[in-house]
């Protein structure tokens, strides 16, 4: 059987080494710079996933990176005064800052509740109404994109302009089964960027066209599309409570992480004080 590229690499590495230098490692290693050496089991779990030349460019990339920081790390020993190389209280800072950290986000994980009703969403609209503009066109509309090889086409260009429920029935039943892609979002704002990516033709002027537009027929080789505009609003107006909602849940989640991680300090200080656990010797 053939061996993979990176294990016949590191047969070469191996040899070499075991020329070049007495026989003090226990194991393979792929790169030394003066007494330090980067072994092969160090990285064997990020070498798992490839195979071949993947293998042996990653070694490579990977040794060169480690013998940088080797000398780089010599040179910052040289050339350092002591003072500027006794980072105990730097890592020891770290080391508070990451733990603290990750208990946070525990204590949040254990805490948290992601439920946002329609209630809190509306109050938090009304309160923060001056602070949600759109920054794009948005529309409520019907799209149909339909094949020209599509049965009794002119069906659709009938109806999906009606209001009439029985209409809206036969539209929608028909387009089910024939439409190549068919969204009603009558009742639900969208981006009009994301429904021209649809449109045969580009629209350079969205806002004219928004306003001088309520039935938009289009075609192409292959395909005819449909557009019925209910509403639309224009950029910089202000947000529907609708759009603006996938914005405001993410709001107040975050502001309940707030809180909650304020309380879990200022419980814990206040516990910690009374206690007896923790004092301020300032008068």
């Amino acid at each position: 059987m053939r061996k993979p590229g990176w294990i016949l690499f590191l047969s070469v590495l191996i040899c070499c080494s075991s020329c070049e230098f007495e026989k003090e490692a226990e194991e393979p290693y792929i790169a030394r710079y003066k007494t330090s050496r980067l072994y092969l089991s160090e990285i064997s779990d990020q070498l798992q996933n490839l195979k071949g030349a993947d293998s042996i460019t990653f070694i490579k990339g990977y040794a060169e990176q480690w013998l940088k920081e080797m000398i780089l790390l010599e040179l910052a020993e040289q050339n350092l005064i002591a003072e500027q190389k006794d980072i105990s209280i730097d890592v020891e800072h770290y080391r508070n800052t990451l733990m603290i950290y990750k208990y946070h986000q525990e204590y949040i994980r254990q805490h948290l509740d992601t439920t946002v009703s329609r209630q809190e969403l509306e109050e938090y609209y009304q309160k923060h109404f001056n602070e949600y503009f759109l920054e794009e066109n948005i529309i409520q509309a019907l799209f149909i994109q339909l094949p020209r090889s599509a049965p009794r086409s002119d069906f659709v260009k009938r109806y999906y302009m009606s209001e009439k429920p029985k209409d809206i029935q036969k539209l929608d039943e028909y387009c089910n089964k024939n439409a190549y892609k068919y969204d009603d979002f009558r009742d639900k704002w969208v981006s009009f960027s994301t429904v021209q990516k649809y449109l045969p033709d580009l629209i350079s002027e969205q806002e004219n066209f928004l306003r001088t537009n309520k039935f938009v027929e289009m075609a192409d080789s292959n395909f005819f599309y449909f557009l019925k505009i209910k509403a639309y609003k224009i950029k910089g107006e202000h947000a529907p409570f609708e759009f603006a909602a996938d914005m405001i849940k993410p709001a107040i989640i975050n502001k309940r992480k707030n809180e909650i991680l304020k309380n879990l300090e200022t419980s814990a200080f206040v516990d910690a004080m009374q206690n007896k656990d923790a004092e301020i010797l300032l008068k």
